[in-house]
């Protein structure tokens, strides 16, 4: 391995890393909404190949948290990051590109959210 594929690979090493640590530090995961290790990895590896910050990812996720909430429904995990992901996609070669959390609401206003389900009501 040559000298600038292993400064590559330590790089994006310390880099999921730190991403990762991020997740604790920035509030990302609640108590009543934790996110395993392994979604963790997940939501790096999709943010890694995006030009968005890692807050506005934070946010696009509580926005669209807050507006299954608001409708009563409920997502997995995956579903969350791969709607927000196809939001990202979408968006992302534009210019000026806009907040990742207007697009979330934008495609959720107009779209809705096919992977979601209602929550079940507790009688």
């Amino acid at each position: 391995m040559t000298e600038s594929k292993r400064n590559l690979q330590s790089f994006f090493i310390t880099y999921i890393i730190a991403t990762v640590f991020r997740f604790n530090s920035l509030d990302f995961m609640h108590s009543t909404d934790e996110i395993s290790i392994e979604d963790q990895k997940k939501w790096t590896e999709i943010m890694l190949q995006h030009s968005f910050d890692e807050s506005d990812w934070f946010n696009a996720r509580k926005a669209l948290l807050h507006l299954l909430e608001s409708n009563n429904r409920i997502a997995s995990e995956d579903a969350l990051l791969s709607y927000i992901s196809c939001c990202a996609e979408a968006v992302g070669s534009g210019y000026p590109t806009p907040l990742l959390t207007d697009s979330v609401n934008d495609f959720y206003q107009q779209y809705g959210m096919d992977k979601s389900k209602p929550k079940k009501s507790i009688s």
